[in-house]
């Protein structure tokens, strides 16, 4: 399906009269006090829970497993009573957690930024709340979804294709993977002819951007700019902001749909979307618990990013998702690559290492499933992204001792040994 088909089905899909219902529940969410929110929570998380011991195969197994009775659990304080899940335990028993049959819900396969991808299943109905939620979230920034005019640099194009606008969404979608210095005046002049309300992408695909259009000499004026997927780091807010004379809202979620955290209007931090999920904040991780999705219920689900609490009681910062990006021979700088692994199978970890502009490494750790069509999908997807002729690419199989960590011991996706990406 190509692109102007593909994203006008998407947003059709989750286009305002389709998901009103959702969206009326939503702004009542936004409505309820700090008592009424967590009594809405507390009722939910007992009805998921509820919903997972008895028609769930895996949650009752695990449960009873860890002597938990269904009476046990009373009060969404009694969550902590409950063993905490990790990503090998939904990678391994993903099926085994639905409590309904799998005709009933969409496969989302997460990007894997952590080198391990896993799939996911989403209701339909989690899915029309996720999309309210993003609808409401981006009103109270300013934005109407759908009216106002978008400029998305999402990676929606692969390395190929340019440009395509999607007239029912008043969507025009530009590469993130062609961004140059040479090409800045190109990028200048399409957002310049379209005169968008918003841009959306990952901060590093707009912090890219805005340096080659910055070392042009070139300034843009769009009021609002959106960003997920990774962290946002300061030094890139304020080149984003200035270059494109923008007011940008940052926000922090999964496809798992297990947690969700935007951007205050202040942007004084983020607070949790109410109702979207209950958080549990450790010093080195997050324990996720969704309450929109009952179909593949996620309870306290281990999530390796950092949240660091202000003293106001918001969230100051969001620490995780840090990758380096990697350089094509023509200097085109290309990040958020782990959405190469989506859908790959036979693969326990992955890095990309580059050492030489234009050439990477594709390290890899194989499991029990492990084919050589795993190797041809995930080239099949980097070259999706990038120009065969723009990148020399070699495969090595290694042990789990060759995964490079940082010195906080956290792993990124991408290592990158180059001296500069400026």
């Amino acid at each position: 399906m190509n692109v102007f088909l593909k994203e006008s089905l998407k947003y059709t899909l989750r286009s305002k009269p389709l998901i009103w219902r959702e969206i009326r529940h939503v702004e009542w969410l936004y409505s309820l006090s700090q008592d009424e929110l967590y009594n809405y929570k507390e009722k939910q998380f007992l009805r998921i829970f509820r919903k997972a011991y008895r028609y769930s195969t895996f949650y009752s197994q695990l449960y009873r497993k860890h002597g938990i009775a269904e009476s046990d659990i009373k009060s969404l304080s009694d969550i902590a009573k409950l063993p905490v899940l990790t990503k090998d335990i939904v990678k391994q028993h993903g099926k085994d957690m639905l409590t309904v049959p799998e005709v009933f819900v969409s496969r989302a396969d997460t990007s894997g930024t952590t080198g391990t991808p896993l799939t996911a299943y989403l209701s339909y109905k989690a899915i029309r709340l996720e999309q309210a939620f993003n609808w409401c979230r981006r009103k109270n920034s300013g934005f109407i979804y759908g009216k106002d005019r978008l400029l998305s640099l999402r990676g929606h194009l692969g390395a190929k294709r340019f440009r395509a606008y999607v007239s029912v969404s008043n969507t025009l979608y530009l590469s993130a993977e062609q961004i140059t210095d040479e090409l800045a005046v190109k990028y200048f002049e399409e957002i310049g002819n379209f005169k968008p309300i918003a841009i959306e992408g990952y901060p590093s695909t707009l912090y890219n951007l805005a340096l080659s259009l910055d070392r042009n000499d070139l300034k843009l004026t769009i009021p609002k700019a959106f960003t997920s997927s990774e962290t946002l780091f300061p030094f890139q807010r304020k080149v984003i902001e200035r270059v494109f004379g923008t007011e940008l809202f940052d926000r922090y979620g999964c496809t798992e749909r297990c947690i969700s955290f935007s951007e205050q209007i202040d942007h004084l931090g983020y607070y949790e979307d109410p109702g979207y999920g209950h958080t549990e904040i450790f010093v080195d991780h997050v324990l996720a618990t969704s309450l929109i999705n009952d179909a593949f219920p996620l309870i306290r689900y281990r999530v390796n990013d950092v949240l660091i609490k202000g003293s106001d009681g918001y969230i100051e910062s969001i620490e995780g998702r840090t990758e380096d990006v990697i350089v094509c021979k023509d200097g085109a700088k290309i990040s958020r690559l782990n959405n190469v692994l989506k859908g790959v199978s036979g693969i326990a970890f992955v890095q990309i290492v580059q050492k030489v502009k234009g050439e990477i490494e594709v390290r890899y750790v194989p499991d029990s499933d492990f084919s050589s069509n795993s190797i041809t999908q995930i080239e099949n997807g980097l070259h999706d992204k990038i120009e065969k002729s723009n990148i020399d690419i070699a495969f090595i199989e290694v042990d789990e001792d060759r995964i490079i960590y940082t010195s906080r011991n956290k792993f990124s996706f991408v290592k990158s040994y180059l001296d500069s990406f400026a």
